[in-house]
């Protein structure tokens, strides 16, 4: 039974996803590129493919990945989790 998945992104692939969550955001809500952006449990989960207890962890604020002015906030367990099972995002500076 495979009940977790690891999380393998590249810093690239994660920079695509969260600019795609802006401007999805943006098209229904106006969130600009400079705002911080926060997501839903489903946004989440789609972009994760995480559990919905791990979605829920990400409503609670804390700085992980900037790009530029644009800020994906995590909880600290999420942040962990996501540390513990993606590529070091802070090692990739191209």
């Amino acid at each position: 039974m495979e009940s977790s998945k690891l999380i393998v992104i590249t810093p690239d692939q994660l920079k695509n996803i969260i600019n795609e969550c802006i401007e999805s955001h943006a098209n229904t809500s106006n969130v600009k590129s400079e705002e911080i952006v926060t997501y839903g449990y489903s946004d989440l989960q789609r972009i994760f493919s995480c559990s919905e207890r791990h979605a829920k962890g990400f409503r609670n604020k804390i700085p992980f990945v900037k790009d530029g002015k644009k800020v994906l906030f995590l909880r600290k367990d999420v942040e962990a989790y996501l540390k513990n099972n993606t590529v070091n995002l802070q090692s990739h500076n191209s």
